[in-house]
């Protein structure tokens, strides 16, 4: 059973093997990103430190091309040789930093409030005198609701990218999708 299913496998493959890599470019490393043109990319090549971070505009001839964004409003358009890259990351979208900023801005505001109430100590005995405590139960109050007022605006004002990572398909170029074969005869 074992041997009909990797003969048929075989078989299938066989197509396969009869195209050619272009020249230069050695079988099976040359990977196939899976990204649209348009595309945010993020993309770390083995040889450097940092990532470049850019719109995916294709690949041929073994290369990606970026459109990065150079200085002022130009940009530029980046060749990457497709088997000198550790790994490609697709933008899945953008977020906002609003919730978390709120909420840093919050527990900041509560034990600023908190300390300031209490350190300003017991009013002396009258009508609207407060003890430390309660000065720093509701100064913690209102700097948690101030903090989070502010600490929303400014997490608003901070965006990042969800990053999705995309596997490189070490497979040569132009082949098509493989077949796979099984079949199980009878005990």
């Amino acid at each position: 059973m074992t041997r009909i299913a990797l003969i048929l496998l075989a078989l299938g493959a066989a197509p396969l093997a009869a195209q050619e890599a272009p020249r230069g470019v050695p079988w099976p490393v040359f990977p196939r990103p899976v990204v649209q043109p348009g595309d945010r990319v993020r993309i770390h090549p083995r040889a450097a430190e940092e990532p470049i971070i850019g719109r995916w505009l294709g690949s041929e001839d073994g290369q990606a091309r970026i459109e990065v964004a150079g200085n002022g409003t130009r940009t530029d358009t980046l060749l990457v040789a497709l088997e000198s890259i550790a790994s490609l990351e697709r933008s899945s979208g953008r977020s906002r930093k609003t919730g978390s900023g709120a909420a840093v801005g919050a527990a900041v505001g509560l034990f600023a409030g908190a300390v300031s109430g209490f350190a300003s100590g017991d009013d002396p005995p009258g009508f609207m005198s407060m003890t430390a405590g309660d000065k720093a139960l509701y100064g913690g109050l209102a700097g948690a609701g101030l903090g989070a007022i502010v600490g929303a605006i400014i997490g608003t004002t901070m965006v990042s990218d969800r990053w999705q990572v995309v596997p490189l398909i070490p497979t040569r170029p132009g082949a098509g999708p493989g077949i796979a074969l099984s079949v199980e005869l009878g005990r």
